[in-house]
This record gives C-alpha cells, structure tokens and sequence, in this order.
C-alpha cells in the first residue's frame, strides 16, 4: 500500500493592482502557463474535472494551500510564471500570481478488474495505453500519463518500450510534445534500473525492442525489461512521432539529439 499522497494542482492568473486594488484574471498570454498546471506548468485540468486513475479514490475535499509566502487567499505573486521568486506581498512588477490547491487521495483496497478466467488482477497489470485509450481529450491523456509517472504506477522501462504507442494515442503534436518530455524524465532511471537487474538476474528477460505490438495490454510491467541499446534509441523513436519541425527542434535540443536523426 502507498498510503495517502497529495494531489497538487496550480492555478494560475494574469494581471496587475490599479490603485492598490489586484485585478486578476485566467485570461492569459499564449506564452503563460495554462490556468490550471502543475508546478513546472504542465497542462492539467480544473480541480472540479480531474478524474484520478481507476485504482486512487479521494479520501478529502480541494483545499487552498495558505503555507509558506501566500497573501490571505493562498496567491503568491511574481514577474513571470517561470520565476523563481514568489511573494505573498504583490509589488508593481506582479503581473501573474498563483496559489496551489491540494486534494488526499489513497490506493482503493479492491482490485480493479478480474482477468478472462474470473480471478482477480492487479491494478499494476492495466496497460498505459488502456487507461490513455479512456480519455477523449488530449489534455486528458497527458494528465493521466503525468500522474501514472508521478505515481510510480509503471516501471519507467515498461513505459518507455512503448514510447511509440503511448505518443501515437495523442492526435496533435503539441501534446504529444508535453508527452515526450514526460517521458523522456524516465530515462535515466530506466538506464539504472537495466544496470541492476543485469548485475543480479540469473534469469531470462524479454527484450520490449523485440515484443510484438499485439503483446496484451494487460501484461504485468514486472514482466517488461529493456536492455541499454534500445534505450539509447528511445529519443530518436520519438522525434519521429512529431511531425511539425519546430517541435522536433525543441525535444532535440533537450535531448541532446543531433537535427540528422529527423531524417532517418
């Protein structure tokens, strides 16, 4: 059981004081943050439309966070959304502020779904891609990988062998771009975790560079391993799933990956 964790959810405003009076607004500039976002302005849903992956339930209401630098109602106030200065005292340079909402959740105690024989299945063995294939939206799907990634539900080297297929789920480039990032956090660990389990398995492991699209849905991450080398080819497989080149430019320069890998 992982015990209960804090859903945390920023909204986010624009605007300035006229006379000592904040006059703010979600109506933002196409470079802000989104009105709603995580703390590194990731794209999430208002607190009154987040839906939690199948296996978490709510255990108490949204909340504003009145901790730390915040003014009476929980804002915090700075030049820019990207600062790293915030202040519960606005200024004449305040133009955004933000406040930080947070909801408890837990682990449900009862599985999720019972497998073709009628016996139970763990919530660890729903696929990513049947859990992205249940939302409509393509902001949906982002808040439902961003949330399977900070909650540790897949193995990072599950996930990344089906990089691919989890960015094909997004229908326009700008969210599969915020998927790509996403994904990409997980490569370093990914690498980690291939370097252990090579030192201490003694076993066989199933290569995902190998496995069949048509591998089901439904089976366990514990079962999914990678080795290094196909790894190392995850960013180039998915600057291939953009399509636009200013896209593919941005994800290449946080990569590191050289322009000629677009061609390929």
């Amino acid at each position: 059981m992982q015990g209960i964790v804090a859903e945390i959810v920023y909204e986010n405003q624009r605007g300035s004081f006229l006379l000592g009076i904040p006059r703010f607004s979600s109506r933002l500039l196409p470079t802000d943050y989104p009105a709603w976002s995580s703390e590194k302005g990731f794209f999430r849903n208002n607190i009154n439309s987040i839906q939690l992956p199948p296996t978490w339930e709510w255990v108490s209401k949204w909340m504003v966070d009145n901790n730390g630098d915040v003014d009476q109602d929980g804002w915090s106030y700075s030049f820019a959304f990207t600062s790293a200065n915030w202040s519960g005292n606005p200024s004449v340079t305040s133009y955004v502020r933000r406040r930080k909402w947070i909801r408890m959740r837990q682990p449900k105690n009862e599985p999720l779904a019972t497998d073709a024989s009628g016996g139970t299945k763990s919530s660890s063995s729903i696929g990513i891609i049947e859990l992205l294939e249940r939302q409509r939206l393509d902001r949906e799907k982002l808040d439902e990988l961003e949330t399977c990634i900070k909650d540790n539900v897949y193995k990072p080297e599950y996930l990344l062998g089906r990089a691919t297929i989890i960015l094909l789920q997004f229908d326009y480039d700008i969210w599969r771009l915020e998927a790509i990032k996403l994904l990409h956090t997980l490569l370093d660990d990914a690498r980690e975790n291939l370097k252990q389990l090579k030192s201490s398995s003694t076993g066989t492991t199933k290569s995902a560079s190998a496995t069949s699209i048509d591998e089901p849905e439904s089976a366990s991450p514990a079962e999914w391993h990678l080795d290094v080398n196909y790894i190392d080819t995850v960013p180039r497989l998915m600057l291939r799933t953009l399509n636009f080149h200013q896209y593919r430019m941005e994800y290449a320069k946080l990569a590191g990956v050289k322009s000629q890998v677009f061609f390929l």
